[in-house]
């Protein structure tokens, strides 16, 4: 089966479902926002993004009230999102694109509340945005092209690919999607081979693999939320650097029985966004895999990975995707706090959002490290502390919510300014050189926020000596993830620690990591987790339901009926979970 590039449908690709999201008949299609589109584009993402199903949670992309423009007379595959000049006829406006949407006047239908833009027609702009953007306004006088992905310029007119490793060199990036010349192709044209579905001859697993599914864009992509502009906040895209380095890595692997891990490549933040949870995207795209491939069923998902980047992680989910290694931001493990007695998780009551024993919190991306290291990487202990003006700092919002860090940030606001100490710097307002006034404090408050937060990973790579954290359990790995660094040649290894050369051992196989990315999110260290969880020897009392069908069987060697005990991953030559005294 081809992976077809976004909307596109059929065994070879041949129809172009998505064709009334172009503005031309050789456009590029996009679903994204703050751009009016034609109804029948709208009418088709849905359905090409959410199927039948009625909660479709991509936000405005599909909002009940978005407005939309319908030609009269012109067949549906014919009505592309161009937008229609003020004097064309025959074209209708609504706001909504379902079949009961009311009639509008133009001007409310191209408006977008939130940017506080409007959709104009493509000679509005320098040279029609060179066809590879569309044209909006401000305050009906300023008028600026908004670049289709993989474009940039004032213009459009400077090619910006945006495709995972550029294609490798191997063919054409277009949108998000490489269009590979053969016989490479999966994402980033990286892959030449492939292996059968199942191959019992095939030798048993040696070394630590990983195999990603191959999945089409339907099903997983990468999507242009926004056209022009605005792109996934930063803070969120460790998903793509680890994607980035992996698609280059030794641990990666083409044959899937070679496998010891399954990493789904989800793009879950497309379909979530920070505040939802992509759950109505993740549960067909998990019963497609366990239909489509007969991997899934060997250990029922327990050596499946996927990242789930949002606010919350995955605490959305309902425990039918429980048994899956969910790598995260936000190890929300109770399932209630002192002020927040209902923390909102689905189906999972004994261990709330992330379980401690199989699910992974990765260390987010965080572009702004390089400047939080800046005074602290060389710098003593004693030269840390010389600085140090205040004792606690704290910049950031407060809220009434109790579901907003669980009334943490809110309780201490109160106590703080009744005290009104100088030695404390606290604020609700941006503080002006965050990562000095950050530097300078002793202590600092490093709590989540609606969902995982920042300021626990700048606390120590700033250098601060101790930080208050709220189940954010990523901080062990973190304090390996980056820091001070002093070359060290080999043939000094009497002065080396058995953890330094376990980490050499570790760079050796999972390829070498530039210091300034490494900085930023640490993939070595989620590979790492990752491999820890297919060592995790531990009793199928303590997974708490989420393995019930695979605690049956005999007894381990020495071991008694009911002491039974899994390797969450591994499996033997039969396929089934591995029992260890």
């Amino acid at each position: 089966m081809c992976r077809c590039p976004f909307g596109r449908l059929g065994d070879g690709c041949e129809l172009d479902f998505l064709a009334p999201c172009k503005q031309r008949p050789d456009g590029i299609p996009s679903c994204g926002g703050e751009v009016t589109k034609s109804c029948e584009c709208i009418q088709r993402c849905r359905l090409y993004v959410c199927g039948n199903k009625d909660f479709c949670g991509k936000g405005r992309m599909f909002s009940s009230n978005r407005g939309c423009y319908m030609r009269d007379g012109v067949p549906p595959d014919e009505q592309f999102s161009l937008i229609p000049e003020a004097n064309e006829t025959g074209v209708k406006y609504f706001e909504g694109y379902a079949d009961s949407a009311k009639e509008v006047p133009r001007d409310e239908a191209l408006f977008d509340k939130s940017s506080k833009t409007k959709s104009e027609p493509l000679n509005k702009c320098s040279d029609n945005c060179s066809g590879k953007g569309y044209c909006a306004s401000w305050n009906k006088q300023t008028y600026s092209c908004r670049c289709y992905r993989g474009y940039a310029g004032s213009m459009c007119e400077l090619e910006a690919p945006s495709c995972f490793l550029n294609c490798s060199g191997r063919g054409k990036c277009i949108d998000h999607f490489c269009h590979c010349k053969p016989p490479y192709f999966s994402i980033g044209c990286s892959r030449s081979t492939v292996y059968p579905k199942n191959n019992p001859s095939r030798p048993s697993p040696v070394g630590f693999k990983i195999y990603m599914y191959e999945l089409n864009t339907q099903l997983a992509y990468e999507l242009a939320y926004f056209v022009g502009w605005r792109a996934h906040d930063p803070i969120y895209i460790a998903y793509q650097k680890f994607m980035a380095q992996f698609l280059l890595s030794s641990v990666r692997t083409e044959d899937p029985l070679e496998a010891s891990l399954f990493y789904v490549p989800a793009f879950m933040f497309s379909y979530s966004s920070n505040g939802g949870s992509g759950r109505e995207h993740a549960k067909p795209l998990f019963d497609y895999i366990q239909r489509t491939w007969p991997y899934w069923n060997r250990t029922g998902g327990r050596d499946h990975f996927v990242w789930t980047p949002a606010d919350h992680g995955a605490c959305g989910w309902d425990a039918s995707l429980s048994q899956l290694i969910r790598v995260s931001h936000f190890g929300m493990h109770t399932t209630h706090t002192t002020f927040f007695k209902d923390f909102g998780h689905r189906g999972h009551p004994d261990y709330g959002c992330y379980h401690p024993l199989k699910d992974v919190v990765a260390v987010p991306y965080d572009p702004k490290m390089v400047t939080f290291l800046a005074n602290t990487q060389n710098a003593t202990l004693e030269e840390r502390f010389r600085n140090k003006k205040k004792l606690f700092f704290f910049s950031g919002a407060v809220r009434d919510d109790p579901a907003y860090a669980g009334s943490t940030r809110r309780v201490l606001d109160d106590l703080l300014r009744s005290w009104n100490d100088s030695e404390v710097n606290w604020s609700e307002a941006p503080a002006a050189n965050y990562h000095l006034a950050f530097q300078e404090a002793k202590f600092c408050l490093a709590p989540y926020g609606y969902g995982w937060g920042m300021r626990l990973h700048q606390s120590i790579l700033g250098g601060l000596p101790k930080a208050h954290s709220v189940l954010q359990p990523h901080a062990t790995p973190q304090k390996r993830w980056c820091g001070a660094s002093r070359s060290n040649p080999t043939g000094k290894s009497q002065q080396v620690s058995p953890q330094q050369k376990a980490e050499r051992a570790t760079l050796r196989q999972f390829g070498p990591e530039p210091y300034s990315n490494r900085c930023k999110f640490g993939w070595v260290d989620t590979v790492e987790q990752l491999r820890a969880r297919t060592r995790l020897s531990l009793p199928c009392s303590a997974l708490r339901g989420f393995c019930p069908a695979h605690c049956a069987g005999e007894a381990p060697p020495g071991g008694s009926a009911n002491s039974h005990y899994v390797v969450l991953g591994q499996t033997g030559g039969d396929g089934r979970v591995q029992h260890l005294a």
